[in-house]
């Protein structure tokens, strides 16, 4: 069971709203790695997946414990909101999501999130922890990440990265 680069994967060369990788092997298990900075204003990371081309129904679902607070359920989501909002230039954003991904299943997401808040050591990072769900049997081979809200971009060198095995 050896990883390997799984699609190709997207680096933005210029400021964006949406980041893709449309052309994943369907693999069991997948890693997906998300990496982000705004351009100003603010961003809202949301991501879907889905069976060639993006599934925008409602058909996401999370728990999502920010810093280590008690989880909160939301369910019927046309994506999944993987973290808080970047408002400030020179931000970061990081996600690491493990997921599995079997024909005639639904799709069972781990995903751990940071962003890093203001510049400088008198500031800290915040995180998140996903347990995310996709009620789509169908086997993955898309994923995307939109800035669904906000005033901002994703900047240049954003990038959103998958690796797979079977």
């Amino acid at each position: 069971m050896a990883w390997q680069i799984n699609g190709t994967p997207d680096t933005l060369t210029s400021p964006s709203d949406t980041t893709i990788i449309s052309d994943l092997t369907q693999l069991k298990f997948n890693v997906n790695l998300f990496h982000a900075e705004a351009t100003a204003g603010t961003i809202f990371p949301n991501e879907r997946i889905g069976n060639a081309g993006v599934d925008t129904g409602s058909n996401y679902s999370l728990s999502i414990s920010f810093n280590g607070a008690v989880d909160t359920p939301v369910t019927g989501q046309t994506g999944w909101d993987i973290g808080t909002v970047v408002t400030n230039t020179g931000e970061t954003t990081f996600d690491i999501q493990y997921g599995i991904n079997i024909a005639g299943e639904e799709k069972l997401f781990i995903s751990l999130y940071m962003y890093s808040g203001a510049t400088g050591s008198g500031s800290v990072p915040q995180r998140a922890e996903f347990a995310l769900k996709w009620s789509n049997t169908a086997q993955y081979d898309t994923v995307e990440v939109r800035n669904s809200g906000g005033t901002g971009d994703f900047n240049t060198d954003t990038n959103l990265s998958a690796l797979g095995t079977d």
